[in-house]
């Protein structure tokens, strides 16, 4: 929304613009009110669904009987401190819900609002990515923000609301930042790259992680990151493939290279497209910062073996309940 009707920084109310510079991204409050635009002509959740009458209906606004337990603050650290003299842009900020992962299923009190295998998996960093572990609430439980929700709020409520810690520190609080970027930032990419390339190179890493754990765990110490070069992004028809490491041993990089000759390939040539051949690159000098901006990190979240950069390993995704 634009700026019109946001007072100028003296008119604001007393105190409220110094409150909400004291949040950062990743603070959390008690209790946030949720709610959602939806027609019932066309209901998708079962909240939705609860509206829709015979023959249709007029958008409603789906509220949610009990707030969340907790929001986390998604906008970004210097976006809530709006410092200096000048007119103030905004006058919202947004937050996501914070549930309990053990708590009872609002539709089956028999079950958990997610499984076990996944509440594991989210304390270890996996998980559906849209799901972030919150590590350290004072309240028990396995505590998760859904990022793919988030409701406005007016920076006046938000000045009235105690800030929670549910970090610990600043590094861990970090990664609330690296997986907005994420999620927001990914390339969209021809779908025949994807099955010739991305997809064969995750289910790869699943089997290696899978059959040799040892092996897997010293790639992830090797191989920072995959990048990739497209002419076109959505219309490809050349690709070329980086694989970035540090002080990989060649018998690591061979089995780069086999996935290459055996799998990739031939793949792109079936999805009719050139892959070059596969590049190699030590990131401690064999490639000019030039060249290597050039590149963009393969989209490899849940399977890549660098999970500061990427996220969960392979088993780290799938179905929740």
């Amino acid at each position: 929304m634009h700026d019109h009707g946001i007072p100028d920084r003296p008119d604001w109310p007393a105190g409220v613009l110094d409150a909400v510079a004291q949040f950062r991204q990743g603070d959390l409050i008690r209790g946030l009110p949720l709610f959602y635009w939806a027609d019932p002509a066309s209901p998708v959740h079962e909240r939705t669904r609860a509206y829709a009458v015979p023959g249709g209906g007029t958008p409603e606004v789906v509220t949610f009987a009990e707030p969340a337990p907790y929001g986390i603050v998604t906008t970004q650290t210097c976006d809530l401190a709006l410092e200096g003299d000048g007119q103030p842009t905004t006058a919202w900020v947004q937050l996501s819900p914070v549930f309990d992962g053990s708590s009872p299923h609002p539709a089956d009190p028999d079950r958990r609002l997610l499984n076990g295998g996944v509440r594991k998996l989210l304390e270890k960093g996996g998980g559906p990515q849209h799901l972030l572990f919150i590590p350290q609430l004072p309240d028990d439980g396995c505590w998760f923000a859904d990022l793919s929700f988030e409701v406005p709020v007016e920076r006046g409520w938000l000045a009235r609301q105690t800030c929670v810690d549910g970090f610990g520190d600043e590094s861990q609080r970090e990664e609330v930042g690296r997986r907005l970027a994420w999620l927001r930032s990914r390339p969209a990419l021809d779908g025949r790259f994807v099955t010739a390339v991305q997809k064969p190179i995750a289910d790869a890493l699943r089997v290696l992680r899978k059959e040799d754990p040892d092996g897997y765990q010293e790639m992830a110490n090797c191989v920072i990151e995959i990048g990739f070069v497209l002419a076109t992004r959505l219309n490809v028809s050349a690709a070329r493939l980086c694989v970035f490491h540090v002080g990989a041993h060649e018998e690591k990089l061979d089995w780069w290279r086999d996935l290459w000759t055996t799998t990739l390939s031939p793949g792109a040539e079936a999805e009719g497209f050139t892959l070059l051949p596969l590049e190699i690159a030590n990131i401690h000098g064999d490639l000019p910062v030039s060249e290597y901006l050039k590149f963009t990190r393969l989209p490899l979240a849940t399977i890549s073996p660098y999970p500061e950069w990427f996220g969960a390993a392979p088993d780290g995704f799938g179905d929740y309940h």
